[in-house]
């Protein structure tokens, strides 16, 4: 046999292993039972770990694992908050400020002339910023008002450098026509 066939045959013979392992794992070490083997990981029906007594929770679920349905105003007015926040707060420099005419769409009227002032100037270097809400609460709400506090991760682009940080602010909301429209955002120190 000649160097190319040996060569050959190992590469094929390393590969047809590797196969066989992935078809082991893909297809043969699936659990048992369907769902989620729920069971396996408590040692009762009440939710509660083998190692510890800590009961977990699905998220959006109570102790007594029922769902709890959130006040569609809280809802509405944290959705308001949040699509504010990640649209005013993630910009460039080359965009021709689109994160201020989609911050205007959630606006008052008032907050649209300070917002027509947070316009950047366009430059050859590109600057730019990505908000991400990560959290966020209402701190005060009634028929026509709310208070948002909303915590954020950011990632700001200076030409090819990037950091990472994390802000909290807070939004004003008011009812304008039924919807709820940004009176007021404020970033902490």
């Amino acid at each position: 046999m000649d160097l190319r066939k040996k060569i050959f045959i190992i590469i094929g013979a390393i590969l047809a292993f590797v196969l066989l392992i992935f078809l082991y794992f893909f297809f043969l070490s699936k659990p048992s039972t369907p769902g989620n083997n729920e069971d396996a990981l408590t040692n009762d029906k009440t939710g509660t770990n083998n190692t510890n007594n800590i009961k977990y929770n699905s998220p959006g679920t109570n102790n007594t694992g029922e769902i709890i349905k959130e006040d569609p105003e809280k809802l509405s007015a944290k959705q308001t908050a949040r699509t504010f926040v990640e649209r005013f707060g993630s910009y460039s420099n080359q965009n021709d400020n689109e994160h201020i005419a989609d911050a205007i769409l959630l606006s008052t009227t008032e907050m649209v002339d300070w917002l027509e002032t947070q316009k950047l100037d366009k430059s050859y270097d590109y600057s730019g910023m990505t908000t991400r809400v990560i959290s966020m609460s209402v701190e005060k709400i009634d028929e026509n008002s709310a208070t948002v506090l909303v915590d954020t991760q950011q990632l700001k682009e200076i030409e090819m450098n990037k950091e990472i940080g994390q802000r909290s602010g807070r939004v004003e909301l008011l009812k304008v026509n039924g919807d709820w429209k940004v009176d007021g955002f404020f970033w902490d120190k």
